[in-house]
C-alpha cells in the first residue's frame, strides 16, 4: 500500500473548527500556505520511514503542527497583558496607561465623523490643533503650542524649523541615547544642524557655553537625561542660567524636559521636580516633551514656547510628515482636560501616588486568591517599584509584591509561563522566584492571575 495514501487533503483542515477558531485574524491565503507546508513536511517524514499511521492519526499529528504554527504568527499581535513588573511606565508594555474617560473620548471621535479641522463656528476649514494649543497655553503658561507625533519629532521639527545650517549647543553630558539605539544628538543633526560639544561628561559650566559661541549659533539645547543620572563630581547648567546667557546674544533655548511633568509630585508622595510651567516662567524659549510618560497621555510629542519660536514650525513642511492623528488628539485633548481639574484622573499619577500600606493589603489578597492554584509557593514581600519611561531614574517607589516559586519549575520556565499564559503576565525573574509586584496589578485583575497559572497547572509539569 503507498504510504501517502492515508495523508489528508488540505480541504480537510480548513474545514476543521479548530483550524477556524485559531486561524481568525490571519490572511485565509497564509492560513492555507500553513496547511500545506505542515502536510508537505509529513509527506517527507513518512517518505522517510516516519510513522505512516491511520488516517485520523496523520491528521492530529498535522493538525498539531498547523495550530502551533498558527499561534506562533499570531504570537506578536497587540494584546493586553498583566504589568506585575513594578515599572508603572514600561516602555516595552505601551508606557502611560490611559484613562477610561481618556479612551472613551477617542472611541466617541474615532467612530463617527468629527470636526477635525472644520469650524463649527464659521464652516470654514480649521487648524486641527487649535484647541489643543489653547489647552497647553492655559496650562503652561505658554504664549503658543504645537502638537506632533512623538518627542523625537518635536526635537526634529524645532531643530528644523529654526537651527538648519547653523549650530547648536549641547553639553556632553547631555547627548543621550534613547530606546533602540535612537541617539538625540544624531535625531537633531537630521534637520541639518551641527551639533557643537562642549564641556565633559560629568561637568559642564556656563563659561563652556559661552565660549562655544558663534555667528553661525542658532541656539543652545539642553537635554533631560531621562534613563540615567550622572552622580558624584558633577556639574551641569539650570536652563535659566542658559536663557539668560542666549538672551545676551540674541538666541534661544531647546530644552527636552522628556517626561513632561505639569504638577507638583509632592501630591503624590515624590520630591519637587521641575515642571513645564517652571520652565516657561524661566523664559525658556522652546519646551519639548513626550505626551505617553508621566503626563499620562498617548504617544505625542509636545512643544510649548514663545509665539516667535513657534510660528516657523507651524509653517514647517515637516510638520505635515509629523502631525497627529484624530485618534491620539483626541486622547490628549481629554489628558489635557483632566489637568484643568483641582485632583487630576490621571492612570499613572494614581499608580505613583499608591500608599504602601494598601499595596501590602493588595498582595496579601492576591497571595489568598493563588492558594487554589497547586505545585507552587507564594510568599509576600516587599518589592520596589519603579516610575520607569526614562522619568526619575533615580527615583523608587515603596511597594509589595507576591514571590511566586515552582515546587518542580525553575524560576525560568516559571516566568515564561506566566509570559505566554491568557492573559499573559510579565513579571520580574528573581534569584528566588519570580516577582508579582503589586503596584501595577489593580485589584480587578487578580483573578486573571489566577486563571493564568490555572490554566498552566504548574504541578504536572515536574522535573521539566
Amino acid at each position: 500500500m503507498n504510504r501517502l495514501s492515508n495523508l489528508p487533503k488540505i480541504d480537510e483542515f480548513l474545514c476543521d473548527y479548530r483550524l477556524i477558531e485559531k486561524s481568525g485574524g490571519i490572511p485565509s491565503k497564509r492560513v492555507t500556505e500553513i496547511v500545506r507546508s505542515c502536510v508537505d513536511s509529513m509527506r517527507m517524514t513518512v517518505l522517510q520511514g516516519g510513522p505512516s499511521g491511520i488516517r485520523g492519526e496523520l491528521f492530529e499529528l498535522i493538525m498539531s503542527d498547523v495550530l502551533s504554527s498558527l499561534s506562533e504568527y499570531t504570537s506578536e499581535r497587540l494584546t493586553s497583558v498583566i504589568n506585575a513588573t513594578g515599572v508603572i511606565i514600561h516602555t516595552n508594555l505601551g508606557r502611560a496607561k490611559l484613562s477610561q474617560s481618556c479612551m472613551a473620548r477617542a472611541l466617541l471621535i474615532s467612530t463617527e465623523y468629527n470636526n477635525l479641522e472644520l469650524s463649527l463656528k464659521t464652516g470654514a476649514r480649521r487648524n486641527r490643533l487649535a484647541y489643543i494649543e489653547r489647552l497647553l497655553c492655559d496650562l503652561t503658561g505658554a504664549e503658543a503650542a504645537l502638537v506632533v507625533n512623538n518627542n523625537a519629532a518635536a526635537a526634529l521639527l524645532a531643530s528644523a524649523a529654526l537651527c538648519a545650517g547653523k549650530e547648536i549647543i549641547l553639553s556632553r553630558g547631555e547627548i543621550v541615547e534613547i530606546g533602540d539605539s535612537f541617539r538625540i544628538a544624531d535625531i537633531i543633526a537630521l534637520s541639518g544642524c551641527r551639533i557643537i560639544e562642549v564641556g565633559a561628561t560629568n561637568r559642564t559650566h556656563i563659561s563652556d557655553y559661552e565660549r562655544a559661541i558663534s555667528p553661525d549659533t542658532a541656539c543652545i539645547a539642553k537635554i533631560h537625561t531621562s534613563n540615567y543620572k550622572i552622580m558624584g563630581f558633577t556639574a551641569a547648567v539650570p536652563a535659566v542660567e542658559l536663557q539668560s546667557l542666549a538672551d545676551d546674544h540674541g538666541l534661544f533655548v531647546l530644552e527636552d524636559m522628556g517626561s513632561g511633568i505639569m504638577v507638583d509630585l509632592r501630591s503624590y508622595g515624590l520630591p519637587y521636580e521641575r515642571t513645564v510651567a517652571d520652565a516657561i516662567r524661566d523664559g525658556v524659549g522652546v519646551v519639548t516633551i513626550s505626551g505617553d510618560k508621566i503626563l499620562g497621555g498617548p504617544q505625542a510629542g509636545i512643544i510649548v514656547g514663545k509665539e516667535k519660536h513657534i510660528a516657523p514650525m507651524k509653517k514647517s513642511q515637516l510638520l505635515r510628515c509629523l502631525r497627529m492623528d484624530k485618534l491620539s488628539l483626541a486622547a490628549l485633548e481629554a489628558t489635557l482636560i483632566e489637568y484643568t481639574q483641582k485632583t487630576p484622573s490621571i492612570p499613572v499619577l494614581e499608580l505613583i501616588g499608591q500608599p504602601p500600606d494598601i499595596l501590602k493589603v493588595r498582595a496579601e489578597r492576591l497571595k489568598a486568591a493563588l492558594s487554589v492554584v497547586s505545585g507552587l509557593t507564594f510568599t509576600v514581600q516587599p518589592h520596589t517599584a519603579q516610575i520607569g519611561g526614562g522619568s526619575l531614574p533615580e527615583q523608587s517607589l515603596p511597594s509589595w509584591g507576591v514571590l511566586v516559586k515552582g515546587l518542580h519549575l525553575s524560576n525560568n520556565k516559571l516566568e515564561a509561563m506566566l509570559r505566554s499564559g491568557n492573559p499573559p503576565i510579565v513579571a520580574t525573574l528573581q534569584p528566588d522566584g519570580v516577582m508579582l509586584n503589586v503596584i501595577t496589578i489593580p485589584d480587578s485583575r487578580i483573578g486573571d492571575v489566577v486563571t493564568n497559572l490555572l490554566a498552566h497547572k504548574p504541578v504536572s509539569q515536574a522535573h521539566t
